[in-house]
Formats: C-alpha cells, structure tokens, sequence
C-alpha cells in the first residue's frame, strides 16, 4: 500500500497526497490536473500494484477517455501514457483494462506527436509512450515515426548518468529496448530494428538499476538478440546487481518492482533466470518488508505457484505423501513457501519471546 512506502520520504508523502487529492476531487479537477496525478505515478512501479491506486487509475481512463488532455506538456502526457500502460498490462479485470485502453489510445497519438520531432531529449521522451503501446499491443495507433526517432538519435544512446541534459537517458535507453523489443516479438513488423540497436547500444555507459537491467535484457531477448554478448552482459549487469551487499544491496522496494515488471510483461515464470534468487533473497529479508511490499511479494508467490500448477491449500499430509517436485529444487521451495503463505507471517521482533521479555502483548 502508498501508506507503507511513504512513511519516511517527505516526497512519497506530497505524492500520497496527490493520490488522495485525485481519490476525494476526482469528479472536479480538470483533466490537466488529473493527468499531473497519473504523470507522477510512470516513475513509482510497487505503487501501480497496489490496490489503493488501480481504482484513482481507472477513474483517470474514465475521465480521460471523454476529455481533451493539454498536448503543450510533452513530459506528463508521455509519463500519463506509461501509467495507463503500465495499469492495462497488470489489470487483472476485462472490463477496467478495456476503458483503460480507450484512454490510452486517445492519449498517445497526443504523446507521440508532442515529443516526436527529432532531439535527443524528445528521444528520451519518446521512450515512455513506446513503452505503453508496447505493453498493451496491438494498438490503433501509429509508432513508425516514433521508432524511427529513437533509433536516430545518437546523443541519447551515448548519454550517462553525469550529462546534466540527459540525466534520465540511461533509464530511457532501456525502457526504448524494452518497448522495440516487446514490439518486434508482439509482431509488430520491425525490420532492421536489431541492428540498429546493436550499433547504438553501448552497456559499459549505462548505469542501470535492476528493473532496468531486466527490461532492457527482455528487449533484446524480443529482438531475437538472446545469443549475442549484450544480452549475456545484462543479465550478468543484473546478476552481479541482485547479488551485490552492504550498502550497494537492492533494496527491496527495488526487488519488487523487478518482480512487478517481470509480471507485467509475462516473463515472471519460474524457469525465468534470477526469479528465484529475487525470491529467495525477499524471503530472507521478510523481518524488513514493509506492508504494501509483503502485500506485493505475496500475489508474486501465488503467481509462481499457479504457474507450477500447486494449490496453496493443500494438506500437509498429502505435500508428504506426494511432494510435487524433488526436494531441494527451487520449484519444491516456491511451492513450500506459498504453502506457508510466507509474506503474510509476523515480524520476528513482534513473536519473540526473547524481544518481547517484560512487555505487555
């Protein structure tokens, strides 16, 4: 929940309220003002999985769907359209994903003609509505021209972290990747789209995080790339990222939005590389979770048990019986721990005997 993620950050707390603000007003803010809410959310992943902002979402495609959004502001209606993206690929009901799609389908010729003409910080743009499209294709909507763009801005490609113009162009990168990738395996028709990133992508300038090393590893995967050393490269990027200790560890927060993207693109499998780990490594730190990531981390376990086809429910001598997979494998694990229901267990520090010595319970 945004309760549990805004708890200490005086920025997650204005954007709690932008969320509340949307919620309580929804029926007389303008559509500028609701796109400025929906904006915000592109950049926070666990919150788009949180059951407090799917219905502020759906109230948004609702409002959008009938309404003229402002097209001066090229950065909010790209980021509304990664929001609505984002909200179809995971929406769980027909009925919200199809007006959510009105939305989007409105909003996107409006965001790629805003950040189309050719500039490397329009490039960056660029990436969220291709993105969007590519989540939730196939679409009524035209993304030659934008393809066309991102792939002939060389400045963007080239960009880090430390050129001050281009601050967002790493993230962007991979988000563009993900989007040519996600389109190319949908069908899309990209011819020489491949090489074309092949020529362009440098990961050695990149520093990306991992929600982003797994997009772009999926994108090239999508390209038909997955033999090729980049795609080794940034699953290794990942690997070494998700592995890493002390104060480089990933936070939580990031590991569940890894997971969470992996889902929306349908790629959170148990044979998928490092789900497992991912797993594994929320699992030991469950005492840290904070509620909305336990909420999270817990759909994610009964998504991976379904897909090995396990029922939760089943009695503890029938599992003895007849264990549905080799002890010891990291299938038999996913399926002990979704039998535990292990993310919805206390906090030690709340059942210990030994914490709790001459409190009151």
């Amino acid at each position: 929940m945004v309760t549990s993620l805004a708890r200490t950050d005086p920025a997650k707390l204005r954007f709690k309220r932008l969320l509340k603000e949307l919620h309580d007003a929804s029926a007389v803010l303008t559509s500028s003002e609701i796109l400025r809410v929906v904006a915000s959310l592109s950049e926070h992943l666990l919150v788009l999985h949180s059951d407090f902002a799917k219905p502020l979402l759906l109230v948004a495609a609702q409002r959008l769907a009938v309404a003229n959004a402002d097209p001066s502001d090229a950065s909010q209606l790209t980021s509304s359209c990664l929001s609505m993206g984002l909200f179809i690929a995971s929406a769980s009901d027909a009925t919200q994903a199809a007006e959510a799609r009105a939305a989007l389908e409105k909003l996107l010729p409006q965001a790629l003609e805003a950040a189309c003409p050719p500039s490397a910080s329009q490039a960056e743009y660029l990436a969220k509505p291709l993105l969007a499209a590519a989540l939730c294709w196939p679409l009524h909507v035209d993304t030659s021209a934008a393809v066309s763009v991102v792939l002939a801005e060389e400045t963007f490609w080239r960009s880090t972290r430390q050129d001050a113009a281009f601050a967002g162009a790493p993230k962007s990168v991979a988000r563009s990747v993900g989007a040519l990738g996600l389109l190319q395996a949908k069908g899309a028709g990209l011819p020489g789209v491949p090489r074309r990133v092949l020529r362009l992508l440098d990961l050695d300038r990149l520093d990306l995080e991992l929600p982003e090393l797994i997009l772009l590893r999926h994108g090239l995967l999508g390209l038909g790339l997955g033999e090729h050393r980049l795609s080794q490269q940034a699953l290794e990027l990942a690997e070494a990222r998700s592995a890493a200790r002390g104060a480089a560890a990933v936070s939580m927060h990031e590991m569940c939005e890894t997971l969470g993207l992996l889902r929306i693109m349908g790629r959170l499998t148990p044979d998928e590389p490092l789900v497992f780990d991912f797993i594994r490594s929320a699992v030991n730190s469950v005492d840290r979770l904070r509620r909305g990531e336990r909420l999270i981390l817990r759909g994610h376990l009964e998504h991976l048990a379904r897909q090995l086809d396990f029922d939760p429910g089943v009695s503890w001598e029938e599992l003895a019986q007849a264990p549905p997979f080799p002890a010891g494998s990291p299938e038999a694990a996913l399926c002990l721990l979704a039998r535990y229901d292990w993310f919805s267990r206390k906090n030690r520090a709340h059942v210990s005997w030994y914490r709790n010595r001459g409190r009151l319970r």
